[in-house]
């Protein structure tokens, strides 16, 4: 599963205007088209060309420039304590919905994340973690979470939607949603 970080104030700033303009449809350009940008420059700064790696180390060390990389570095905490403190909070959340338990699902034994996070707990101060099988027991939690799940697919889904290989199974997922929009789910 695909693990949704809480909104933090790094997303709010993300979703703000900037006064810089989109040369395609003239709107203010949000903070995350212009980390693109500063991207496309970092990459031209460094001579890097369509093939070659551009390294997670290389963006942090341009953003220590707040000058030359202002979105880019908005987009990191440089407080190395509250960075700390958000890593290990980040490495909590990883163990936690890393944790299997094999179950017994029609005669057959499966492996289940152990934990859920649904979005409204989320939104929550501090989030947190629900046994799944309390969520699966619960009619509007299940229905919270299966939500989820759709979600997550369709991310997976414009992400990898290129491969014609995958074709069956997008095809797949298409003819269960009408289903379910039939049955009014």
């Amino acid at each position: 599963m695909v693990k949704k970080k809480k909104a933090t104030k790094k997303t709010t700033k993300a979703t703000k205007k900037s006064p810089k303009q989109s040369a395609k449809d003239s709107k203010p350009m949000t903070v995350t088209q212009l980390r693109r940008e500063e991207i496309v420059n970092l990459k031209e700064a460094l001579k890097l060309g369509r093939d070659d790696l551009l390294q997670a180390e290389q963006v942090v060390e341009a953003a220590r420039s707040k000058k030359k990389y202002p979105n880019l570095h908005s987009g990191f905490e440089w407080s190395d304590t509250k960075a700390a403190h958000e890593y290990r909070l980040q490495q909590a959340r990883h163990i936690i919905v890393s944790v299997y338990v094999v179950r017994t699902h029609r005669n057959k034994e499966i492996r289940v994340q152990e934990y859920s996070s649904l979005r409204s707990d989320q939104q929550k101060t501090g989030g947190g973690y629900r046994e799944t099988v309390s969520v699966l027991s619960d009619k509007e939690m299940r229905e919270e979470l299966l939500g989820q799940a759709w979600d997550e697919f369709n991310y997976w889904r414009s992400k990898y939607e290129q491969f014609r290989e995958l074709g069956p199974i997008f095809e797949a997922a298409d003819k269960l949603a009408a289903k379910n929009k039939k049955k009014g789910k």
